[in-house]
C-alpha cells in the first residue's frame, strides 16, 4: 500500500478511507452483538430518552449474571444510530 500511495502521490490514510465500506469508520463486531442489539432496541422503544449508560444499566439488570460493558453498548448504539 505504501508504494502505491507513494506512486500516486496521496497519503495512505486517504487510501484506507476510500477502500473501507463505512467511509473510514471501522467497527469491531462480536457474535453476541446481534443478541444485545435486539434487547437494546426493546429498551429504547420503551424509553426513547435514555442514553447509553442508562440502557446499559437496564440491560445488565435484565441479563443478571453476565454484565455488558457500557463501551460495548455505546458502540452498538452508535453503529445503529440509536444515540440521542
Amino acid at each position: 500500500m505504501k508504494r502505491i500511495a507513494g506512486t500516486m502521490g496521496v497519503s495512505r490514510s486517504n487510501q484506507y478511507e476510500k477502500h473501507c465500506p463505512q467511509g473510514g469508520k471501522r467497527f469491531y463486531k462480536k457474535p453476541e452483538d446481534e443478541r444485545y442489539l435486539a434487547m437494546i432496541r426493546k429498551i429504547m422503544d420503551a424509553r426513547a430518552t435514555y442514553g447509553y449508560r442508562r440502557v446499559t444499566a437496564l440491560l445488565n439488570r435484565e441479563l443478571g449474571d453476565v454484565p455488558v460493558n457500557h463501551k460495548r453498548v455505546y458502540r452498538i448504539m452508535k453503529k445503529h444510530n440509536l444515540l440521542l
